[in-house]
């Protein structure tokens, strides 16, 4: 039996949707946008980096970290926050899915600093967003 030209097309633009909604990994529907983060939320105001599965959110107004794990995929986030002269300080979160590890920090006025998120198995980082600069 011969197959219609159509109908192979039809089968073979689906099998491309479907891999396209396997490999894009949306964020979970129950999430919703707040300050401050938590379980389940991704931040709103002061989110600085996001993607992948994680979210980076700092408050400036008392120097506020927290790094958000957005995925079920047994994967842990972990964020790279660094200011200069100052050996960079990674905050991780090992929680799992639907958590936020918190630091308070404490910082002079004015200080620059720099904000990475990242997504990593075990000791090995699958990916990492962009890097982003703010003053405190």
């Amino acid at each position: 039996m011969r197959t219609r030209p159509w109908k192979r097309s039809l089968t073979i633009t689906a099998a491309i949707a479907a891999a396209a909604t396997v490999f894009a990994g949306a964020a979970p529907a129950s999430a919703e946008t707040v300050w401050p983060p938590g379980p389940g939320k991704i931040c709103g105001v002061g989110q600085v980096v996001a993607g992948g599965g994680v979210s980076v959110c700092w408050e400036p107004d008392g120097e506020h970290i927290y790094v958000c794990d957005l995925y079920p995929d047994g994967h842990h986030v972990y964020a790279v926050f660094g200011q200069a002269g100052r050996p960079d300080v990674w905050i991780r979160n090992y929680a799992g899915y639907d958590s936020c590890e918190h630091r308070n920090l404490d910082l002079p006025e004015g200080t620059r600093i720099s904000m990475q998120g990242c997504v990593a198995e075990g000791t090995k980082t699958l990916s990492c967003t962009e890097t982003k600069y703010l003053t405190a």
